[in-house]
């Protein structure tokens, strides 16, 4: 059970990833378009929404981190066991995991960073 919630976790990490891409490159497109913003509409707006969509899907990429980190500690903790118990219930870690250092680790920060670095130096060029 909990290697099945491990494995959810990890396929909709790579969901959101998925996602942020395909709406990545399509403002992307727009923006090497040539299109202007609507009359009244602010410039800034178009390299300010894919900043947002970073930071929402990092968040949440990080988030799901976070919780599979959460869960295969408790994995860890139920292989030791002598006993098979079917609580799915999370431990407190032991501090060291938090969801700021699952935002800040290698699969998520160096993947939403420079896409939206990019996007930002694309919409200024």
């Amino acid at each position: 059970m909990i290697q099945g919630t491990i494995s959810r976790l990890a396929n909709q990490s790579a969901s959101v990833k998925r996602w942020y891409m395909v709406a990545w490159a399509a403002l992307i497109a727009f923006a090497l378009s040539g299109n202007q913003p609507a009359q009244g509409q602010p410039a800034w707006l178009l390299a300010a929404l894919p900043l947002a969509l970073g930071l929402t899907a990092g968040t949440i990429d990080g988030l799901y981190l976070w919780q599979e980190r959460r869960f295969r500690t408790l994995y860890d903790y139920a292989r030791r066991q002598d006993t098979t118990g079917f609580s799915m219930k999370l431990r407190p870690m032991n501090g060291s995991d938090t969801p700021l250092r699952s935002l800040l680790s290698w699969s998520v920060l160096p993947f939403y960073l420079p896409l939206m670095g990019l996007h930002v130096v694309v919409v200024a060029a």
